[in-house]
């Protein structure tokens, strides 16, 4: 009570109005002041005595305490409106209304003498005052509000199939208003808002060459000009296409997915001889070696570390080679885990390198080298394990 009282001199009750409640309380304590917060908070000249100098001093401050502001959070916002900002400070209690670059803000809420909320109104780009009216009058804040147009960072991948159907992550500034995105003047489909700062997308069909993203929503328009690359997919000769472009709910990192889509080349294919499924792993530089992180540790041959750089991207065997794939090309089953009712799907085993070198010969195939399959093993965990690989 009393450091209340002494920041507006009279407001022994602290509710940022000195009245008529103020001088009861002041006559209820007249004379000798006592512990009692509200006597020493009366007691206003601080002579240890409640009487007419006190009084005096009260009637002289008589309506509502000055405000003052401290500070304003955010202090940025999108220039269409709609920021919840929280302002700051004392005797707010009585705020009536807030403006931003003297636009009236909504939703204006006083939460407490010392807190009040309140929505941006839409506005010109670039800083602007920000004002509370109370009871005592209008105060500004300190500090200026900043509209901020809306703005893409990134658009991962940034190619894909002419014939569409790509996941695109846009990245940017106050996109939470987004209601659309189109490529080359046609709309993109399962436009997604995630956050303020993240929009997903499906590409529609396209013509090969660069063509304009456009986002467009409750902010205005944005248009990244030449955003997005349609290219054209290659499937090798020796495969059929199971899917052009990498699936988001398989492949995750928007990174990789972005490596595979640049490549130009399909991500699963079907190996027509032997209608094994492959995967594209793409081209990139990863460190080789053993790290020490590992629980067994390292040994000698897996040392010393070093960089490797893989300038060709490569097709790998989703899964292993079956014992019916092996069956099928070489008329015999080395496999110790046989005669089983699923044998035909289980992957073969009992197979020596030199063994191997027949079944690679008679399908075309070849085995990844060391360093492809670390980098495989490393950057494409998304792939599940196989050892057959064609160029």
């Amino acid at each position: 009570m009393p450091a209340a009282a002494q920041s507006c001199t009279g407001d022994i009750l602290a509710d940022g109005v000195i009245n008529g409640a103020d001088l009861g309380a002041m006559l209820s304590y007249w004379g000798p002041r006592t512990t009692a917060p509200f006597s020493v908070a009366s007691d206003i000249n601080g002579d240890g005595v409640i009487n007419g100098g006190d009084l005096g001093a009260l009637l002289s401050n008589w309506g509502p305490c000055p405000a003052s502001i401290s500070g304003v959070t955010p202090t940025e916002g999108c220039f269409v409106g709609g920021t919840v900002i929280t302002i700051t400070g004392s005797y707010l209690g009585t705020a009536s209304e807030v403006t931003v670059g003297g636009v009236l803000a909504t939703i204006v809420t006083v939460n407490s003498p010392t807190t009040v909320t309140a929505t941006t109104p839409a506005g010109i780009l670039g800083p602007v005052a920000v004002r509370v009216t109370t009871a005592a009058g209008t105060y500004t804040a300190p500090q200026t509000f900043t509209y901020m147009p809306a703005s893409v960072s990134s658009i991962v991948p940034n190619a894909g199939a002419t014939a569409g159907g790509s996941q695109i992550t846009i990245t940017g500034a106050y996109l939470a208003l987004t209601t659309g995105v189109s490529i080359g003047g046609t709309p993109c489909t399962g436009v997604t808002v995630v956050n303020a700062t993240t929009v997903t997308a499906m590409t529609p069909a396209g013509t090969l060459g660069n063509a304009d993203v456009v986002i467009t929503g409750g902010k205005g328009t944005i248009t990244v000009v030449g955003g997005y690359r349609y290219v054209s997919i290659v499937v090798p000769s020796w495969a059929t296409l199971v899917e052009a472009q990498p699936n988001p709910a398989v492949v995750t990192d928007s990174t990789l997915r972005a490596a595979i889509t640049a490549s130009g080349m399909a991500w699963r294919v079907r190996d027509t001889a032997t209608q094994m499924e492959m995967l594209l792993v793409p081209a990139g530089t990863f460190t080789m070696g053993c790290t020490a992180s590992n629980q067994y540790g390292c040994i000698s041959d897996e040392n010393p570390t070093h960089s490797v750089t893989l300038t060709q991207a490569f097709y790998l065997g989703r899964y292993e080679v079956t014992e019916g794939q092996w069956v099928a090309r070489m008329g015999r089953n080395p496999s110790y885990f046989q005669g089983q009712s699923d044998s035909a799907s289980r992957p073969v085993e009992q197979v020596s390198w030199n063994t191997i070198q027949g079944y690679l010969s008679v399908t075309g195939m070849r085995l990844p080298s060391e360093a492809e399959w670390e980098y495989a093993c490393r950057v494409s965990r998304r792939y599940d394990d196989g050892v057959q690989q064609r160029e």
